[in-house]
C-alpha cells in the first residue's frame, strides 16, 4: 500500500517531465509554420530555437532559493502556471519578438521544474525503489516527447500545412501550442494536491552561501554535481541526432517519412527508459554510468568516422550506403545507452549526491548549469559541423570518454544511500 501511494505521487510530479518533452516536439513541430508564418530567416530561427533553453536556466536557478523558501510543491505549482502561460502567449503572438519573449517565459517554469521534480521524487521515495521511481521524470521526458510528436502531426495533417489554418483562423502551429497548454494545466491541479515532502516542512533549508567551499570557491561535492551535469550534455544528446533524418534516408527511407522516423526515435527512447527502470534498483549508479559512457564513446567514435567520409554539397550531406549503415547503427547505439543511462540516472544521482540541508540549493545551481550546457552545445555545433562533422563528433567522442574516467574515478556510489 505504501509503495502504491508513493508511486501515484511520483507520477503525479513527474508529468512535469511531461510538459517538458511535450514543448520540446511542439517546438520542433511548429517551427517550419512559424517560418513561413513570420517570414523568418535562419538567424531568426535559431534564436526562437534556443531562446527556451536559457530560461530554462534562469528558471532552475532561481527555482532553488524559491523551493528552499516556500517548499517544491509551491514552486512545481507555479512553475505550471508559467508553463501554461508561456505557450498560449505564443500560440496568440504575432511578432518575432512577443514569440521569443513567451518561449523564454515558458523556458522559466520548465527549468523551475527541472530543478524541484526530481528531488522531489528522490525525498518521497523509499530507498530500495528509489531509482525506479526517479527514472520516471526521463520516463515522462520521453513520453511528452511522443505526445507533442502525435499532437504536431495530426493537426498538421488535418491543416494541410504547420501554416495552414484551422479553426478560428488559427494556423496549425498555433493549436499545437495551445494544446501544449493542456498537460500543463492538468498538472496544475494535480500538484495542488501533492503533500510537501519532510525538507519542504524542514527548518534545514539551505542557501547559496552554505555551497561555498575551498574547491575554486565551492564544494567539492558541489564541483561534482556540476561536472555530473555538465557531460551529460557534453556528451551531445541535443543534437546527436541532428542529422538522423539524413541518415536514415541513406539506408532507404523516403524525406516523407520524417513522422515514422521521428517515431521510431522517440521509442527507441521509451523502451530504453523502461530499461532505466527495470534495473537502476538492481546496478549501481556509478556502474551505469561508467558502462553507458563507454559505449556512447564507442559509438560516437564510429559516427565520426563515418561522417568523415561523408560528402557535403551545402545542407545537402551524401553518405555511401556502408557509411550509413555504420551511422545508423551508432547513432541507435548511442541513443540506447543514453536512454538507459544518462538520460535518466543523472537526474536521480545529482539529487542522491547532496544532504538535506543542501540538495535544494546544490541540486538548482547544478541544474541551471546543465540547462546552460545544453544552450552551449546547440549553439555552437551548427559552428564546428560546418567545419567538419567528424570533428564534431569526434569532440563528443572525447567529452564521452571524459565522462567516463569521471564516473569511474571520481563519483562516489549513491544506491542504498541515506538522504539525510
Amino acid at each position: 500500500m505504501r509503495y502504491t501511494r508513493v508511486t501515484l505521487l511520483a507520477i503525479g510530479a513527474a508529468i512535469g517531465g511531461f510538459l517538458f518533452g511535450f514543448d520540446t516536439s511542439t517546438m520542433n513541430a511548429a517551427i517550419v509554420g512559424v517560418k513561413d508564418t513570420l517570414s523568418l530567416g535562419s538567424a531568426a530561427v535559431g534564436f526562437l530555437a534556443a531562446i527556451s533553453l536559457i530560461g530554462c536556466a534562469v528558471g532552475a536557478w532561481f527555482a532553488g532559493p524559491n523551493a528552499a523558501r516556500y517548499g517544491r510543491t509551491r514552486v512545481m505549482l507555479v512553475a505550471g502556471l508559467i508553463v501554461a502561460t508561456g505557450t498560449l502567449a505564443v500560440a496568440v503572438s504575432q511578432t518575432l519578438i512577443l514569440i521569443g519573449i513567451s518561449r523564454f517565459v515558458t523556458g522559466i517554469g520548465i527549468g523551475a521544474a527541472s530543478a524541484v521534480v526530481p528531488g522531489y521524487i528522490t525525498e518521497i521515495a523509499p530507498t530500495e525503489i528509489r531509482g525506479r521511481l526517479g527514472s520516471f521524470w526521463q520516463f515522462a521526458i520521453v513520453t511528452g516527447q511522443l505526445g507533442g510528436l502525435l499532437s504536431g502531426y495530426l493537426l498538421t495533417r488535418r491543416a494541410g500545412a504547420e501554416s495552414a489554418p484551422l479553426a478560428w483562423g488559427g494556423a496549425a502551429w498555433r493549436w499545437m501550442f495551445v494544446v501544449s497548454a493542456v498537460p500543463a494545466a492538468i498538472w496544475v491541479l494535480i500538484v495542488s494536491a501533492l503533500p510537501p515532502t519532510d525538507q519542504d516542512v524542514s527548518s534545514r533549508r539551505g542557501k547559496l552561501s552554505d555551497l561555498r567551499g575551498p574547491r575554486l570557491g565551492l564544494q567539492a561535492i558541489v564541483w561534482t554535481g556540476i561536472l555530473l551535469a555538465v557531460f551529460q550534455q557534453l556528451e551531445g544528446i541535443s543534437v546527436v541526432k541532428t542529422y538522423s533524418n539524413t541518415i536514415w534516408q541513406a539506408v532507404g527511407f523516403a524525406a516523407t517519412h520524417a513522422f515514422t522516423i521521428s517515431m521510431i526515435t522517440v521509442g527507441i527512447s521509451i523502451l530504453s527508459t523502461v530499461v532505466a527502470i527495470v534495473i537502476v534498483d538492481r546496478v549501481g549508479r556509478r556502474t551505469m554510468l561508467s558502462v553507458g559512457a563507454a559505449v556512447m564513446t564507442v559509438a560516437l567514435a564510429g559516427l565520426a568516422f563515418c561522417f568523415a567520409t561523408a560528402r557535403q554539397n551545402g545542407e545537402v550531406l551524401s553518405l555511401s550506403h556502408a557509411a550509413g549503415m555504420g551511422a545508423l547503427v551508432a547513432m541507435n547505439v548511442f541513443a540506447i545507452a543514453f536512454g538507459v543511462t544518462w538520460g535518466p540516472v543523472m537526474w536521480l544521482m545529482l539529487n542522491e549526491l547532496f544532504d538535506t540541508r543542501l540538495r535544494t540549493t546544490a541540486v538548482a545551481l547544478c541544474t541551471a548549469i546543465n540547462w546552460l550546457a545544453n544552450w552551449l552545445v546547440v549553439r555552437t555545433f551548427p559552428m564546428i559541423a560546418g567545419i567538419s562533422l567528424g570533428l564534431s563528433y569526434a569532440l563528443f567522442a572525447a567529452f564521452a570518454a571524459l565522462a567516463f574516467l569521471f564516473a569511474w574515478r571520481v563519483l562516489p556510489e549513491t544506491r542504498g544511500r541515506s538522504l539525510e
